[in-house]
């Protein structure tokens, strides 16, 4: 009569083991999950970021640039009444270098805004590996130890199971 009870007790707590390690099973892919959806969250929160950068980085360009055009045009005017023809000698000659300057920066701009996107890109996509890595290692040491823990059970069972069968004997 011992003998059953003790069966069905161990049946029940490798049963209680069993949902225990389900448990932690959904609990890990939970967290992992989470983790990554964090990471994800950051990824595109640092983008936002960078293109709200961008764009105030642009407005104040324009900003510049626009007070330099009015700048431009008080010099115009004021030699305008000075002499018409030096005033044409000059318009002629600021359009050339406003065009070649403008072509000039935006080409630099645009090199400049690439290449430094690209280098964020880079170190993101490095940022989110390295993370991605690090969760991995974590997960793996936890299934090891998991694997310990139930192996340290069955051992465990089978030293009982050795002991009850010498008893019935």
């Amino acid at each position: 009569m011992t003998l059953g009870l003790m069966d069905v007790e161990s049946s029940e707590a490798i049963e209680l083991l069993g949902e225990r390690i389900d448990a932690l099973e959904v609990s890990l892919r939970t967290e992992f999950r989470g983790g990554l959806a964090e990471s994800r969250t950051e990824f595109r929160q640092g983008f936002v970021e960078l293109r709200t950068e961008t764009r105030d980085g642009l407005a104040a360009s324009r900003a510049e640039f626009r007070e330099g055009l009015a700048a431009s045009r008080a010099e115009l005017h004021e030699g305008l009444a000075a002499s018409r023809a030096e005033f044409r000698e000059g318009l002629a000659a600021s359009r050339t270098e406003l065009h070649e300057g403008l072509a000039a920066s935006r080409s630099e701009w645009r090199a400049e805004l690439r290449e430094g996107l690209a280098t964020s890109r880079v170190e993101l996509r490095a940022e989110f590996r390295e993370v991605f890595a690090e969760s991995r290692r974590h997960t793996e040491v936890l299934f090891e130890s998991l694997r310990d823990d139930i192996r340290i059970l069955a051992e465990g069972f089978a030293v009982l199971s050795a002991k009850l069968d010498s008893l019935r004997r």
